[in-house]
């Protein structure tokens, strides 16, 4: 990565929404991504993933489904069908399996259903169970598949 070397925090310690020059809401005149730069992404590439946890309370997943429902990428607007697939991880518990086994406080095989996929005209949504918009501390695995369909490794989450 070309990332400066600078000491970098998990979350902001300052509100992200509101800009340093006024310190309102209104000083960012730029368009918005939907509007222009993600749908030349999601038509340059057909594999962009954009994912909401549905404990997230800052970035809310009815929030992003409405901004998607109001994009125009590959040639038409929004989803043209309600994402309903479920997400099914079968991936195994390694890091902390022998301590669940030991304390009988989770389960070390597969996790089940944890969210809901849908993929059209090149985007992956996602809405992960039990997770924050830092999933992957709140749901390492379900953002290990994520990882790995972006990299091509799987066509579904």
């Amino acid at each position: 990565m070309h990332a400066p070397n600078i000491t970098w925090f998990s979350c902001s310690h300052e509100d992200v929404f509101i800009g340093n020059a006024t310190g309102t809401l209104f000083n960012d005149l730029s368009v918005d991504s939907i509007q222009h730069a993600l749908p030349r992404v999601i038509e340059a590439t057909n594999r962009v993933l954009v994912g909401n946890g549905d404990y997230d309370m800052q970035v809310t997943t009815n929030g992003t489904l409405l901004s998607i429902q109001n994009m125009t990428w590959n040639g038409m607007l929004g989803f043209q069908s309600t994402p309903s697939t479920p997400m099914n991880i079968q991936i195994p518990e390694l890091v902390y399996g022998g301590l669940l086994t030991e304390t009988g406080t989770g389960s070390i095989g597969a996790q089940g259903i944890m969210g809901i996929q849908h993929y059209e005209r090149g985007l992956m949504w996602a809405q992960t169970f039990q997770a924050t918009h830092m999933l992957p501390m709140s749901q390492p695995r379900s953002a290990y598949r994520h990882l790995q369909w972006l990299l091509g490794h799987t066509e579904t989450l």
